[in-house]
């Protein structure tokens, strides 16, 4: 179960008009109301993902009973300590050219209403989550959260907190699991301007330090960074869309990483879909329901853009190159890697170009010369005859220089399209799609191609890819490949690139 506690909560009265204009009338274009407060927010989420909530917090008056009733609406289980004064706040939310709130006051609570509510956390039980969000009413004690972290520390629960500066600074000493402050709020906490990542990685590490296990910053259009108590840094580009409201965009993010994590305990699907539920309610009117955040999360643009953001943060942007002293050798290093491992050429090619130097000697050596420095190679007596004629052709026909087109390159021994291109990369940085046998199996899986043959799937890729990714998509596919992403039986419960694989949705 995933409890909530509010204790500001609201009534929300959206109210859209066409221009706000000043001392005049505005008529109203459209209005809606909703049950509000930040944990509110997050019930409402967790309930329409299919997680079981209850939202706890207190309620006055027909604006507190209507409050509830809309939240039973959503599916949210609730359990609010009635107060006998006062009404649960009203807030005004103007969404025209500009927006602005006017958010109520609420009602007094007193010693006797916290006390009620603290003993209605003793019903949350090891394995559960609870959420501490949003601000606290002026007739609530400072300490409020810092008094119910002290009531739980005790018990294996989840602890997710989302809140300002002396509110959040106070619960990091009971180590909550999440915190999850916005740029605005990491700023104001530490009383600074933040203008690179560098900086939002520096002060995250700070709350880490001051107790925090994970944070989470939420930036709006520019998606989110995670800081994991592994020491992880997580990023999540947002995805694209047309901002509509902004309200309860941060609390659906809270919500969706909170779910996704509960669902299999990985950090980067909980981030993903985080990110599409914080961004879907940005672009409906009110809390996104489940079909948005999912259609946001699968669809083709974005899941490609982050399926990239996952191999880049779990295998690097950058392959070492292999060991060589000039262009023809790195040439020989990649077509030694066919059908062998990187660790296979390197423990080889050092002894082999240190005694072949000049492509001139490597294209004089007997055959047999060859095949003794490269012998624990696969197929090392075909690639040593293919060695000796590349190199003699590159002496005899390109004056001892390496082609520097596709089509040059395919004219030597043993060069294929996928070797061509990878040496044109890794030589000058010019991009290319390379297509072997791991490549081939697992674009198809991910629906990014369809072709029967690595000509087909290379075209299909240089659509689908953006042309900055094409130089190492090759190498982190063939690492996913070999751990995950197997031939015989892919090993779909760990892929951390669920749920974007065709494959998994099948």
């Amino acid at each position: 179960m995933v409890y909530t506690v509010t204790l500001n909560p609201s009534l929300d009265y959206v109210v859209g008009v066409e221009k706000f204009q000043d001392n005049t009338i505005n008529r109203a274009k459209s209005e809606n109301i909703y049950p509000g407060g930040k944990g509110n927010n997050v019930a409402v989420i967790v309930s329409e993902l299919g997680t079981e909530s209850k939202a706890l917090g207190f309620k006055a008056g027909f604006t507190g009973n209507i409050m509830e009733e809309m939240l039973r609406t959503y599916k949210c289980n609730t359990n609010f300590i009635p107060l006998e004064e006062g009404m649960t706040r009203i807030n005004v939310k103007v969404k025209s050219d500009t927006e602005f709130e006017i958010n109520g006051q609420g009602p007094n609570i007193s010693e006797e209403k916290v006390q009620a509510l603290l003993n209605k956390l003793d019903e949350i039980i090891d394995g559960d989550v609870l959420v501490l969000s949003g601000s606290i009413p002026k007739t609530l004690p400072s300490d409020i959260y810092e008094r119910i972290l002290a009531r739980l520390q005790d018990r294996e629960i989840l602890i997710f907190v989302d809140t300002t500066k002396k509110l959040l600074f106070n619960t990091l000493k009971y180590h909550p699991f999440l915190i999850k402050p916005n740029l605005e709020e990491l700023e104001e906490m530490f009383e600074c301007k933040i203008k690179e990542e560098e900086e939002i990685i520096k002060y995250a590490r700070k709350l880490q330090d001051m107790g925090a296990k994970n944070v989470l910053v939420s930036m709006a259009c520019k998606g989110a960074i995670l800081l994991t108590q592994d020491q992880e840094i997580k990023k999540m580009s947002a995805p694209k869309g047309v901002v509509i409201n902004s309200v309860g965009a941060g609390d659906s993010m809270l919500a969706g990483f909170l779910v996704g994590y509960l669902k299999n305990k990985d950090f980067t699907y909980a981030l993903r879909l985080g990110t599409a539920a914080g961004s879907a309610t940005a672009f409906t009117s009110g809390l996104a329901d489940k079909d948005k955040i999912f259609s946001l999360l699968n669809s083709e643009e974005n899941s490609v853009q982050r399926i990239l953001e996952i191999l880049d943060q779990e295998y690097g942007t950058e392959k070492s190159g292999f060991y060589h002293h000039q262009n023809w050798q790195l040439l020989i290093a990649i077509m030694l890697s066919a059908q062998s491992t990187d660790k296979q050429v390197d423990e080889v090619i050092p002894a082999l170009f240190d005694n072949f130097r000049e492509v001139e000697k490597m294209a004089d050596a007997p055959v047999e010369i060859i095949e003794s420095y490269i012998r624990s190679i696969g197929l090392y007596k075909s690639k040593a005859k293919n060695i000796k004629a590349c190199c003699r052709k590159i002496v005899d026909e390109y004056n001892g220089e390496v082609p520097t087109t596709i089509e040059g390159l395919l004219t030597l021994a043993g060069v294929g399209r996928k070797t061509a291109t990878l040496y044109l990369a890794d030589a000058y940085g010019i991009p290319g799609v390379t297509v072997d046998t791991h490549v081939f199996r697992i674009s198809k899986r991910l629906g990014w191609a369809k072709g029967n043959n690595p000509e087909q799937v290379e075209k299909e890729l240089e659509k689908v890819l953006p042309k900055d990714h094409w130089n190492r998509i090759n190498f982190q596919l063939i690492y996913h490949g070999r751990a995950v992403c197997t031939a015989r039986k892919a090993k779909c419960e760990q892929c951390i690139l669920s749920p974007g694989c065709e494959k998994i949705m099948d």
